[in-house]
């Protein structure tokens, strides 16, 4: 396993965080259009199907996101799908396993920040839990609430995961960054400020 690759990248990380934000919204446009729409059908047993829909989304949502945001080519860069050094359109079980990637590594990173946040959580003066409503009594917001707080933290947790995604070589294929040669890159200099370069 490449150590250096889940740190080293050739995106910076303004670049990676837009990358998060085109997967974020798209993801989150979709979750509470479903949801909205399933709720208008089954009302109350909305919280019933989240689950089922969590499953779908892992299944189809996700990967149809990443195959219209990772393989595109943007004003500074693009990221090219490489299979046998050849580059290839991203296909579903392309788009699948990097869409795993994102997720379970950021889920680590979940965990990690909860293990952190839970016991300072204890030392507030008031039950996080009473901010918010039960399902019964709320629960398009309760399940919108929960898609969009997901959703945020894939927005914060996902460009810190990038660096192992566009690293990492999958079985039968690795995606790879390319620099636009038309749009110059804009680095930081200590003495200058910024320099394009």
């Amino acid at each position: 396993m490449d150590w250096k690759g889940l740190i080293r990248c050739d995106l910076s990380f303004g670049e990676r965080f837009a990358l998060a934000w085109r997967l974020a919204w798209r993801i989150a446009l979709i979750d509470v259009a479903v949801l909205s729409v399933a709720f208008l059908f089954l009302g109350t047993r909305l919280n019933d199907v989240f689950v089922a829909y969590s499953l779908i989304a892992t299944l189809v949502v996700y990967p149809f996101v990443v195959r219209q945001v990772i393989p595109r080519r943007y004003e500074q860069f693009r990221v090219r799908v490489l299979s046998d050094g050849e580059e290839t359109e991203m296909d579903y079980t392309q788009s699948f396993k990097v869409a795993w990637l994102l997720g379970w590594r950021s889920e680590l990173l979940v965990y990690a920040l909860l293990l952190v946040i839970s016991p300072l959580a204890q030392l507030l003066p008031f039950q996080l839990s009473s901010l918010v409503p039960k399902a019964q009594e709320a629960p398009w917001t309760n399940v919108v609430g929960l898609s969009l707080l997901m959703n945020l933290a894939g927005l914060i947790l996902w460009p810190l995961v990038m660096p192992g995604m566009l690293s990492k070589r999958y079985n039968g294929f690795h995606l790879a960054v390319d620099r636009n040669r038309t749009a110059p890159r804009v680095v930081k200099t200590a003495s200058r400020g910024k320099q394009r370069v």
